[in-house]
């Protein structure tokens, strides 16, 4: 029983070291594309919540002028419907700014230097910190 468990434990640790196969521009790169389509979401509900508080808002509240029927419950309805779909926008607006922030990147890496070189044609290049924002 103990020979299959550590079997079973060393092809796991394995596949799994296998399964964290990234790089970091490629996590970047899901990061960006994540949060505009959070953003676009985060418009989209906020659009449409708007849209339908004020259609609840000109829609008049007896709707056959003959007999005066009440409007009142399909406005109250819209009217719900509008504040939760503007409630859930904020929480994508927030989801989408904390990715955009982490997809700007600290890192380290090498950077040319710009300067006239006598010795040749050779391009040095520096360890520098460079920050990396998304636009």
């Amino acid at each position: 029983m103990k020979t299959i468990f550590s079997f079973l434990l060393v092809i796991g640790l394995v596949i799994h070291g296998y399964a964290q196969n990234s790089t970091s521009n490629q996590n970047q790169l899901d990061l960006i594309k994540k949060s505009e389509n959070q953003n676009k979401v985060g418009w989209i509900f906020l659009g449409g919540g708007l849209a339908m508080g004020i259609t609840s808002l000109v829609i008049p509240n007896s709707y056959d002028p003959y007999n005066g029927q009440s409007n009142s419950g399909g406005l109250a309805a819209l009217g719900w419907v509008s504040a939760i779909s503007i409630a859930v926008s904020i929480p994508i607006f927030l989801s989408s700014g904390s990715n955009a922030r982490i997809a700007a990147k600290l890192g380290l890496q090498n950077q040319a230097i710009n300067q006239p070189n006598p010795l040749g044609t050779h391009i040095r290049s520096i360890p520098s910190l460079s920050l990396k924002i998304p636009l």
